[in-house]
């Protein structure tokens, strides 16, 4: 029975652990800002974001579950996209006598799955745009023999 007490306790608290707020940059986006704008809107849908808000240049994306809620921005413009913290209930956000932000290692799990999305997406939406943009230069055709 300890043994059952000890492994709920220690799945509980690995659950409930708590590091700083991640927000990635740097993420690549699409050749334009249309298409990276439609490579968020899908990365929102497949991840189970919900968008609240379209700026130009800024996505509200929300995702809510249970008794928690998350929100974030995601930041574009030029070539590459940021992911910014804006929001949450129950996740237990707190800074740090440092200044930094800190909250539940889910929401950094939510949000680093929703930047790995945005980058599959952009890459998806510019090969639908320019197939050849994902493959490389040419490969020049073999010399043709004088037989």
């Amino acid at each position: 029975m300890r043994a059952v007490v000890a492994t709920a306790f220690a799945l509980w608290l690995t659950a409930c652990a708590s590091g700083p707020v991640l927000d990635p940059s740097g993420i690549p986006g699409a050749p334009r800002d249309d298409l990276t704008l439609l490579a968020i809107r899908r990365a929102c849908a497949v991840v189970g974001f919900t968008i609240q808000e379209e700026v130009p240049g800024r996505v509200r994306a929300r995702v809510a579950r249970h008794e928690w809620m998350l929100e974030v921005d995601v930041l574009y413009g030029g070539p590459t996209v940021s992911i910014r913290y804006a929001n949450s209930n129950e996740l237990g956000y707190w800074v740090g006598k440092d200044g930094r932000p800190h909250i539940r290692s889910s929401y950094n799990d939510w949000v680093m799955r929703l930047a790995d999305a945005i980058q599959r997406n952009a890459k998806l939406v510019a090969a639908d745009v320019d197939p050849d943009s994902q493959l490389g230069p040419p490969v020049a055709e073999p010399a043709k023999s004088a037989d």
